[in-house]
């Protein structure tokens, strides 16, 4: 009897199983109705998460060359360079879900690897020049919009959106102040795509098919209220909040205002900004903040329950769920009011 394997016990199978998702997770209460769950996971546990994805209970969450995701019936899944064709000399630089299939993107320092797409146990990879519409192979973000279109931020000269679905197309857009400066994120809001960069700002107004110089609007320091814009937000009905080093640089649809420490900002650099409801996500390089004009909040850290102070990438999971990737590990941060 001591010496039985475990199929002869499938009811100890299944035991295990039910003991391994109750130490998935380990959580901390902290104050403004704020509950922090550590995910315990070995693949995530200490850490750096260099991106996090979801939709609808599917979650992905991304270590340097590996995907973890858990699936809305508590199954875990694990692609690595050995089962999937990431590559095993390359980080992950974002992902991304649409519809339920998943978008990932992978560079190192000197190479970009396209796009990896997993949809129905099938991997494919689409890469410029194979794969006619894509702007280059190096790719540092994925936005998802609201109507289900997946767009590709290029590290230089613009972006790249996939256009159709069956079979999978792609086309890009050029933009000359991207010929010169960096990209850091990518946000859609409505017909406008916002990109940010290591120099202002530039609003693509995709509803005006004519003259480049009619549908492109850059905005850089001193009209744009800082130097870097690492991330963009909705603000309200028709703004737009975009993170800095100093603030929220909100677009007001003619000028820029900058909210600071005085409006109660306190995760700065706002190298990551989800917005839920009234209520705007902030993740910084010294903690994570949910944050509401008018309203006191404070800032999450290590001493508060998060893995790591550094946040490297958020997601939001439902209204009031949020993803958070450190650079030690892995939380997911409720709001229970």
């Amino acid at each position: 009897m001591a010496g039985a394997s475990l199929k002869e016990w499938p009811d100890m199978k299944i035991l295990i199983k039910c003991l391994f998702v109750l130490l998935l997770f380990c959580s901390a209460t902290f104050g403004q109705n704020l509950v922090i769950e550590k995910i315990e996971h070995p693949l995530l546990n200490g850490r750096r998460i260099c991106a996090v994805a979801s939709e609808n209970g599917l979650n992905v969450w991304a270590t340097h060359n590996e995907l973890v995701l858990t699936t809305p019936d508590k199954r875990i899944e694990v692609f690595d360079h050995k089962n999937s064709p990431l590559i095993e000399a390359a980080d992950i630089s974002a992902a991304g879900i649409c519809d339920g299939a998943i978008w990932v993107t992978q560079v190192n320092s000197s190479n970009g690897y396209g796009i990896f797409h997993y949809d129905n146990g099938i991997w494919n990879v689409y890469k410029d020049p194979d794969n006619e519409g894509i702007l280059n192979n190096r790719i540092l973000r994925i936005h998802v919009d609201q109507d289900k279109t997946v767009w590709f931020g290029h590290e230089v000269h613009g972006v790249t959106k996939m256009v159709e679905s069956i079979p999978i197309k792609f086309i890009n857009e050029k933009f000359m102040h991207l010929f010169d400066n960096r990209l850091h994120c990518i946000f859609m809001q409505l017909t406008h795509l916002w990109v940010g960069c290591n120099n202002g700002v530039v609003r693509f107004r995709s509803e005006i098919s004519s003259n480049y110089y009619l549908n492109v609007d850059t905005w850089v320091y001193p009209e744009f209220p800082a130097r870097a814009a690492y991330s963009i937000c909705e603000y309200g009905s028709e703004t737009i909040a975009v993170g800095t080093d100093t603030g929220l640089a909100v677009f007001d649809g003619k000028k820029w205002n900058m909210l600071k420490k005085k409006d109660g900002i306190k995760a700065l650099p706002a190298l990551h900004l989800i917005k839920d409801g009234k209520n705007i996500w902030i993740g910084s390089s010294n903690g994570l903040q949910r944050w509401q004009a008018d309203s006191s909040s404070e800032l999450l850290t290590t001493e508060s329950g998060l893995p790591g102070n550094r946040v490297t990438s958020m997601a939001l999971q439902e209204p009031g769920i949020v993803l958070v990737g450190t650079e030690t590990g892995a939380a997911i941060v409720k709001a229970t009011e």
